[in-house]
Protein backbone atom coordinates (compact mmCIF):
# COMPACT_ATOMS: atom_id res chain seq x y z
CA UNK A 1 0.00 0.00 0.00
CA UNK A 2 2.95 2.29 0.39
CA UNK A 3 1.61 4.29 3.28
CA UNK A 4 3.12 7.70 3.99
CA UNK A 5 2.92 9.74 7.17
CA UNK A 6 0.22 12.35 7.66
CA UNK A 7 1.33 15.90 7.05
CA UNK A 8 0.98 18.48 9.79
CA UNK A 9 -2.44 20.07 9.57
CA UNK A 10 -3.36 23.71 9.72
CA UNK A 11 -5.86 24.64 12.41
CA UNK A 12 -8.65 25.18 9.91
CA UNK A 13 -8.04 21.65 8.56
CA UNK A 14 -8.25 20.19 12.08
CA UNK A 15 -11.60 21.93 12.67
CA UNK A 16 -12.77 20.83 9.23
CA UNK A 17 -11.85 17.19 9.88
CA UNK A 18 -13.41 17.22 13.36
CA UNK A 19 -16.73 18.67 12.18
CA UNK A 20 -16.81 16.35 9.17
CA UNK A 21 -16.29 13.35 11.46
CA UNK A 22 -19.00 14.50 13.88
CA UNK A 23 -21.43 14.88 10.96
CA UNK A 24 -20.48 11.61 9.27
CA UNK A 25 -20.83 9.54 12.43
CA UNK A 26 -24.19 11.21 13.25
CA UNK A 27 -23.04 12.86 16.44
CA UNK A 28 -24.50 15.84 14.59
CA UNK A 29 -27.42 14.32 12.68
CA UNK A 30 -29.44 15.91 9.88
CA UNK A 31 -30.88 19.23 11.02
CA UNK A 32 -28.73 19.43 14.18
CA UNK A 33 -27.39 22.85 15.12
CA UNK A 34 -23.61 23.19 15.17
CA UNK A 35 -21.67 25.23 17.75
CA UNK A 36 -21.68 28.96 17.07
CA UNK A 37 -18.70 30.75 15.51
CA UNK A 38 -17.93 32.21 18.95
CA UNK A 39 -17.99 28.76 20.57
CA UNK A 40 -15.74 27.25 17.91
CA UNK A 41 -13.35 30.20 18.20
CA UNK A 42 -13.07 29.64 21.96
CA UNK A 43 -12.86 25.85 21.75
CA UNK A 44 -10.06 25.76 19.17
CA UNK A 45 -8.27 28.98 20.09
CA UNK A 46 -8.43 30.35 16.54
CA UNK A 47 -9.68 33.53 14.90
CA UNK A 48 -13.25 33.98 13.71
CA UNK A 49 -11.92 34.23 10.15
CA UNK A 50 -10.49 30.70 10.45
CA UNK A 51 -13.83 29.36 11.70
CA UNK A 52 -15.73 31.11 8.91
CA UNK A 53 -13.35 29.67 6.33
CA UNK A 54 -13.99 26.16 7.68
CA UNK A 55 -17.77 26.56 7.71
CA UNK A 56 -17.76 27.95 4.17
CA UNK A 57 -15.96 24.82 2.95
CA UNK A 58 -18.59 22.62 4.61
CA UNK A 59 -21.32 24.70 2.96
CA UNK A 60 -19.63 24.21 -0.42
CA UNK A 61 -19.54 20.46 0.20
CA UNK A 62 -23.26 20.44 0.96
CA UNK A 63 -22.73 19.16 4.49
CA UNK A 64 -24.14 22.17 6.36
CA UNK A 65 -26.46 25.12 5.75
CA UNK A 66 -26.29 28.54 7.37
CA UNK A 67 -29.39 30.58 8.20
CA UNK A 68 -28.96 34.25 9.06
CA UNK A 69 -30.06 35.03 12.60
CA UNK A 70 -30.63 31.37 13.45
CA UNK A 71 -27.37 29.46 13.18
CA UNK A 72 -25.54 26.70 11.32
CA UNK A 73 -27.23 23.34 10.77
CA UNK A 74 -26.35 19.94 9.34
CA UNK A 75 -27.81 19.56 5.87
CA UNK A 76 -30.15 16.70 5.05
CA UNK A 77 -28.12 13.62 4.18
CA UNK A 78 -30.39 12.45 1.34
CA UNK A 79 -30.81 9.13 3.07
CA UNK A 80 -27.57 7.89 1.57
CA UNK A 81 -23.95 7.40 2.48
CA UNK A 82 -21.65 10.41 2.75
CA UNK A 83 -19.08 10.54 0.02
CA UNK A 84 -15.47 9.75 0.74
CA UNK A 85 -13.35 12.81 1.44
CA UNK A 86 -9.64 13.37 1.06
CA UNK A 87 -7.65 14.29 4.13
CA UNK A 88 -4.91 16.86 3.92
CA UNK A 89 -1.51 15.25 3.71
CA UNK A 90 -2.67 11.77 2.68
CA UNK A 91 -1.23 10.37 -0.53
CA UNK A 92 -3.07 8.37 -3.17
CA UNK A 93 -1.54 5.25 -1.69
CA UNK A 94 -3.30 6.05 1.59
CA UNK A 95 -6.75 5.97 0.00
CA UNK A 96 -8.19 2.46 0.10
CA UNK A 97 -11.20 1.52 -1.99
CA UNK A 98 -14.52 2.42 -0.41
CA UNK A 99 -17.66 0.36 -0.91
CA UNK A 100 -21.04 1.23 0.53
CA UNK A 101 -24.72 1.81 0.01
CA UNK A 102 -25.54 0.82 -3.59
CA UNK A 103 -21.91 0.61 -4.64
CA UNK A 104 -20.89 -2.51 -6.51
CA UNK A 105 -19.39 -5.37 -4.56
CA UNK A 106 -17.26 -6.04 -7.59
CA UNK A 107 -13.89 -5.09 -7.65
CA UNK A 108 -11.42 -2.81 -6.36
CA UNK A 109 -9.25 -1.28 -9.06
CA UNK A 110 -10.98 -3.45 -11.65
CA UNK A 111 -10.57 -6.81 -9.94
CA UNK A 112 -12.77 -9.05 -7.86
CA UNK A 113 -11.98 -9.76 -4.25
CA UNK A 114 -9.72 -12.77 -3.77
CA UNK A 115 -8.70 -15.07 -0.90
CA UNK A 116 -5.81 -12.68 -0.22
CA UNK A 117 -8.08 -9.63 0.11
CA UNK A 118 -8.93 -8.60 3.67
CA UNK A 119 -12.04 -6.46 4.07
CA UNK A 120 -11.75 -3.90 6.86
CA UNK A 121 -15.05 -2.35 7.99
CA UNK A 122 -14.42 0.93 9.82
CA UNK A 123 -16.87 3.43 11.31
CA UNK A 124 -15.90 6.55 9.31
CA UNK A 125 -13.16 8.37 7.42
CA UNK A 126 -11.61 9.93 10.52
CA UNK A 127 -7.96 10.22 9.50
CA UNK A 128 -6.21 9.69 12.81
CA UNK A 129 -8.10 6.54 13.72
CA UNK A 130 -9.07 4.79 10.50
CA UNK A 131 -5.82 5.50 8.68
CA UNK A 132 -3.76 4.13 11.57
CA UNK A 133 -5.90 0.99 11.75
CA UNK A 134 -5.28 0.52 8.02
CA UNK A 135 -1.58 1.25 8.22
CA UNK A 136 -1.16 -1.15 11.11
CA UNK A 137 -2.95 -3.97 9.29
CA UNK A 138 -1.06 -3.18 6.09
CA UNK A 139 2.31 -3.35 7.84
CA UNK A 140 1.67 -7.05 8.48
CA UNK A 141 -0.43 -8.03 5.44
CA UNK A 142 1.53 -6.26 2.68
CA UNK A 143 4.74 -8.28 3.02
CA UNK A 144 2.64 -11.44 2.90
CA UNK A 145 0.94 -10.57 -0.39
CA UNK A 146 -2.43 -9.50 1.04
CA UNK A 147 -4.45 -6.42 0.12
CA UNK A 148 -6.96 -4.45 2.20
CA UNK A 149 -10.30 -3.12 1.04
CA UNK A 150 -11.77 -0.50 3.42
CA UNK A 151 -15.53 -0.09 3.78
CA UNK A 152 -17.00 2.66 5.95
CA UNK A 153 -20.18 1.96 7.91
CA UNK A 154 -20.76 5.62 8.85
CA UNK A 155 -21.19 4.53 12.46
CA UNK A 156 -24.30 2.45 11.74
CA UNK A 157 -24.49 -1.10 13.06
CA UNK A 158 -26.98 -2.12 10.39
CA UNK A 159 -24.44 -1.14 7.70
CA UNK A 160 -21.76 -3.32 9.27
CA UNK A 161 -24.00 -6.38 9.20
CA UNK A 162 -25.35 -5.57 5.74
CA UNK A 163 -21.87 -5.25 4.23
CA UNK A 164 -20.75 -8.56 5.74
CA UNK A 165 -23.89 -10.26 4.45
CA UNK A 166 -23.49 -8.78 0.94
CA UNK A 167 -19.83 -9.74 0.77
CA UNK A 168 -20.44 -13.31 1.89
CA UNK A 169 -19.92 -14.62 -1.65
CA UNK A 170 -17.24 -12.18 -2.73
CA UNK A 171 -14.36 -14.58 -2.25
CA UNK A 172 -12.55 -12.34 0.23
CA UNK A 173 -10.05 -13.87 2.61
CA UNK A 174 -11.62 -12.51 5.79
CA UNK A 175 -12.94 -9.52 7.71
CA UNK A 176 -11.46 -7.11 10.23
CA UNK A 177 -14.50 -5.39 11.71
CA UNK A 178 -15.01 -2.38 13.96
CA UNK A 179 -18.43 -3.24 15.48
CA UNK A 180 -20.70 -0.33 16.41
CA UNK A 181 -22.34 -2.34 19.18
CA UNK A 182 -21.45 -5.56 21.00
CA UNK A 183 -24.45 -7.40 19.51
CA UNK A 184 -24.58 -9.62 16.40
CA UNK A 185 -28.13 -8.80 15.39
CA UNK A 186 -29.58 -11.63 13.33
CA UNK A 187 -26.46 -13.76 13.68
CA UNK A 188 -24.87 -12.39 10.48
CA UNK A 189 -21.32 -12.59 11.80
CA UNK A 190 -21.82 -16.05 13.26
CA UNK A 191 -23.02 -17.34 9.88
CA UNK A 192 -19.82 -16.10 8.26
CA UNK A 193 -17.78 -17.76 10.98
CA UNK A 194 -19.55 -21.08 10.31
CA UNK A 195 -18.64 -20.71 6.65
CA UNK A 196 -15.01 -20.63 7.82
CA UNK A 197 -14.62 -17.00 6.79
CA UNK A 198 -12.17 -15.53 9.34
CA UNK A 199 -13.46 -12.58 11.36
CA UNK A 200 -11.51 -10.44 13.79
CA UNK A 201 -13.10 -7.50 15.62
CA UNK A 202 -11.26 -4.42 16.80
CA UNK A 203 -12.12 -1.84 19.49
CA UNK A 204 -14.81 -4.05 20.99
CA UNK A 205 -15.77 -7.71 21.02
CA UNK A 206 -19.14 -9.13 20.02
CA UNK A 207 -20.84 -10.91 22.90
CA UNK A 208 -20.76 -14.72 22.80
CA UNK A 209 -19.04 -14.66 19.40
CA UNK A 210 -16.50 -17.42 18.67
CA UNK A 211 -13.94 -15.25 16.90
CA UNK A 212 -10.91 -13.22 17.88
CA UNK A 213 -10.84 -9.63 19.09
CA UNK A 214 -8.08 -7.06 19.47
CA UNK A 215 -8.98 -4.48 22.08
CA UNK A 216 -7.47 -1.69 24.08
CA UNK A 217 -7.44 -2.32 27.81
CA UNK A 218 -10.43 -0.05 28.38
CA UNK A 219 -10.79 -1.03 32.02
CA UNK A 220 -7.24 0.00 32.86
CA UNK A 221 -7.70 3.22 30.90
CA UNK A 222 -10.61 4.20 33.12
CA UNK A 223 -8.60 3.10 36.15
CA UNK A 224 -5.65 5.30 35.09
CA UNK A 225 -7.93 8.31 34.58
CA UNK A 226 -9.29 8.05 38.12
CA UNK A 227 -5.81 7.64 39.59
CA UNK A 228 -4.64 10.73 37.73
CA UNK A 229 -7.47 12.80 39.16
CA UNK A 230 -6.78 11.44 42.63
CA UNK A 231 -3.09 12.21 42.31
CA UNK A 232 -3.99 15.82 41.49
CA UNK A 233 -6.03 16.12 44.68
CA UNK A 234 -9.55 15.79 43.23
CA UNK A 235 -12.34 14.32 45.35
CA UNK A 236 -15.57 15.17 43.47
CA UNK A 237 -16.13 13.17 40.28
CA UNK A 238 -18.57 12.87 37.39
CA UNK A 239 -18.72 10.40 34.51
CA UNK A 240 -20.26 11.32 31.15
CA UNK A 241 -21.02 8.41 28.83
CA UNK A 242 -23.28 7.26 26.01
CA UNK A 243 -26.09 4.92 26.89
CA UNK A 244 -24.17 1.67 26.84
CA UNK A 245 -24.36 0.04 23.42
CA UNK A 246 -20.99 -1.66 23.71
CA UNK A 247 -18.85 -3.28 26.33
CA UNK A 248 -15.82 -1.04 25.75
CA UNK A 249 -17.51 2.06 27.15
CA UNK A 250 -18.86 0.10 30.11
CA UNK A 251 -15.35 -1.19 30.85
CA UNK A 252 -13.93 2.35 30.85
CA UNK A 253 -16.58 3.50 33.24
CA UNK A 254 -16.17 0.46 35.49
CA UNK A 255 -12.40 0.85 35.65
CA UNK A 256 -12.84 4.44 36.80
CA UNK A 257 -15.36 3.49 39.49
CA UNK A 258 -13.24 0.57 40.72
CA UNK A 259 -10.15 2.78 41.05
CA UNK A 260 -12.13 5.12 43.31
CA UNK A 261 -13.45 2.15 45.28
CA UNK A 262 -9.91 0.88 45.81
CA UNK A 263 -9.13 4.23 47.44
CA UNK A 264 -12.18 4.03 49.70
CA UNK A 265 -14.34 6.37 47.60
CA UNK A 266 -17.88 5.40 46.59
CA UNK A 267 -19.05 6.84 43.27
CA UNK A 268 -22.66 8.11 43.64
CA UNK A 269 -25.06 6.98 40.91
CA UNK A 270 -26.43 10.52 40.52
CA UNK A 271 -23.03 11.73 39.30
CA UNK A 272 -23.22 9.51 36.24
CA UNK A 273 -24.70 11.13 33.14
CA UNK A 274 -25.75 8.72 30.39
CA UNK A 275 -27.19 10.03 27.15
CA UNK A 276 -28.38 8.61 23.83
CA UNK A 277 -25.85 9.23 21.09
CA UNK A 278 -28.15 9.98 18.16
CA UNK A 279 -29.39 13.50 18.92
CA UNK A 280 -26.57 15.99 19.40
CA UNK A 281 -28.79 18.98 20.23
CA UNK A 282 -30.71 17.12 22.94
CA UNK A 283 -27.50 15.74 24.38
CA UNK A 284 -25.91 19.17 24.50
CA UNK A 285 -28.93 20.68 26.25
CA UNK A 286 -29.08 17.81 28.75
CA UNK A 287 -25.36 18.02 29.46
CA UNK A 288 -25.51 21.79 29.96
CA UNK A 289 -28.47 21.37 32.32
CA UNK A 290 -26.62 18.61 34.20
CA UNK A 291 -23.58 20.82 34.82
CA UNK A 292 -25.77 23.78 35.73
CA UNK A 293 -27.57 21.75 38.39
CA UNK A 294 -24.22 20.53 39.72
CA UNK A 295 -22.51 23.93 39.78
CA UNK A 296 -22.65 23.98 43.58
CA UNK A 297 -20.43 20.89 43.68
CA UNK A 298 -17.60 22.46 41.70
CA UNK A 299 -14.66 22.31 41.45
CA UNK A 300 -14.98 18.77 40.16
CA UNK A 301 -13.39 16.27 37.78
CA UNK A 302 -15.18 14.75 34.78
CA UNK A 303 -14.22 11.50 33.08
CA UNK A 304 -15.55 11.26 29.52
CA UNK A 305 -15.73 7.89 27.77
CA UNK A 306 -14.36 9.44 24.56
CA UNK A 307 -12.70 12.60 23.33
CA UNK A 308 -15.81 13.41 21.28
CA UNK A 309 -17.88 13.33 24.47
CA UNK A 310 -15.25 15.61 26.05
CA UNK A 311 -15.79 18.18 23.29
CA UNK A 312 -19.44 18.36 24.33
CA UNK A 313 -18.46 18.83 27.97
CA UNK A 314 -16.16 21.68 26.91
CA UNK A 315 -19.01 23.28 24.99
CA UNK A 316 -21.39 23.01 27.96
CA UNK A 317 -18.77 24.45 30.32
CA UNK A 318 -18.11 27.30 27.90
CA UNK A 319 -21.83 28.12 27.74
CA UNK A 320 -22.03 28.24 31.55
CA UNK A 321 -18.78 30.20 31.98
CA UNK A 322 -17.25 27.29 33.90
CA UNK A 323 -13.49 27.53 33.56
CA UNK A 324 -11.55 24.44 32.49
CA UNK A 325 -9.53 23.33 34.42
CA UNK A 326 -9.88 25.70 37.39
CA UNK A 327 -13.50 24.77 38.04
CA UNK A 328 -13.91 21.66 35.93
CA UNK A 329 -11.11 19.21 35.14
CA UNK A 330 -11.66 16.86 32.20
CA UNK A 331 -10.09 13.63 30.93
CA UNK A 332 -11.13 12.05 27.63
CA UNK A 333 -10.45 8.69 26.01
CA UNK A 334 -8.86 7.87 22.60
CA UNK A 335 -6.34 10.74 22.24
CA UNK A 336 -7.71 11.91 18.90
CA UNK A 337 -6.12 14.79 17.01
CA UNK A 338 -8.82 17.09 18.37
CA UNK A 339 -7.47 16.58 21.92
CA UNK A 340 -4.29 18.45 21.04
CA UNK A 341 -6.02 21.59 19.77
CA UNK A 342 -8.86 21.95 22.27
CA UNK A 343 -8.62 24.96 24.53
CA UNK A 344 -7.13 23.96 26.92
CA UNK A 345 -5.56 20.86 25.33
CA UNK A 346 -7.27 17.74 26.62
CA UNK A 347 -5.67 15.11 28.84
CA UNK A 348 -6.70 11.79 27.33
CA UNK A 349 -6.21 8.03 27.45
CA UNK A 350 -4.35 7.08 24.26
CA UNK A 351 -5.09 3.96 22.27
CA UNK A 352 -2.48 2.53 19.90
CA UNK A 353 -4.61 2.32 16.78
CA UNK A 354 -1.69 1.26 14.57
CA UNK A 355 -0.87 -1.70 16.81
CA UNK A 356 -4.53 -2.69 17.07
CA UNK A 357 -4.64 -2.90 13.26
CA UNK A 358 -1.39 -4.86 13.10
CA UNK A 359 -2.44 -7.37 15.75
CA UNK A 360 -5.83 -7.80 14.07
CA UNK A 361 -4.07 -8.71 10.83
CA UNK A 362 -1.94 -11.27 12.69
CA UNK A 363 -5.06 -12.83 14.21
CA UNK A 364 -6.83 -12.85 10.83
CA UNK A 365 -4.09 -14.85 9.12
CA UNK A 366 -3.83 -17.16 12.12
CA UNK A 367 -7.58 -17.85 11.90
CA UNK A 368 -7.23 -18.42 8.16
CA UNK A 369 -4.46 -20.97 8.70
CA UNK A 370 -6.35 -22.86 11.42
CA UNK A 371 -9.88 -22.79 9.89
CA UNK A 372 -11.10 -20.51 12.68
CA UNK A 373 -9.87 -22.87 15.39
CA UNK A 374 -7.59 -20.28 17.00
CA UNK A 375 -9.67 -17.74 18.96
CA UNK A 376 -7.93 -15.03 20.97
CA UNK A 377 -9.04 -11.95 22.87
CA UNK A 378 -6.01 -9.68 22.97
CA UNK A 379 -5.85 -6.60 25.20
CA UNK A 380 -3.33 -3.90 24.30
CA UNK A 381 -2.05 -1.39 26.86
CA UNK A 382 -3.19 2.22 26.90
CA UNK A 383 -1.44 5.26 28.34
CA UNK A 384 -2.51 8.56 29.82
CA UNK A 385 -1.32 11.60 27.85
CA UNK A 386 -1.21 14.59 30.19
CA UNK A 387 -2.01 18.02 28.83
CA UNK A 388 -3.68 21.04 30.44
CA UNK A 389 -7.28 20.05 31.22
CA UNK A 390 -6.72 18.79 34.77
CA UNK A 391 -6.07 21.24 37.62
CA UNK A 392 -3.49 20.42 40.28
CA UNK A 393 -5.36 20.72 43.58
CA UNK A 394 -2.65 19.19 45.78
Amino acid sequence: MGYTSLAMKSKYQVILDDLTTLIENNTYSSGAMLPTEKELTGQYGVSRTTVQRTLNILVDRGMIRRTAGKGTFVADKDGGQPAAREDAGSSQADKNAVLGGTASLEAVDGRRLTPTDAVMILPNHQAHVSLNYLRGAGSYLDPRGWNITAIYSHNRSENVLSYVDKLSGSGCGGFIIYPITSEDSGGVLLRQHRRLTPIVTIDKSVRDAPFSSVLSNNYMGGYAAANHFLGKGHRVFFIVTNVQRCDSQFERRQGFIDALKDRGITFPDDRLMEFPSDDADSVQLALTDFLKQRSGELPAAVFCVSDLVATMVYRAAYALNIHIPNRLSVIGFDDLEIARVMCPPLTSIAQNFFEIGRQAAIQLLRAKETNNQCVTKLYLPVKLVERESVADNT
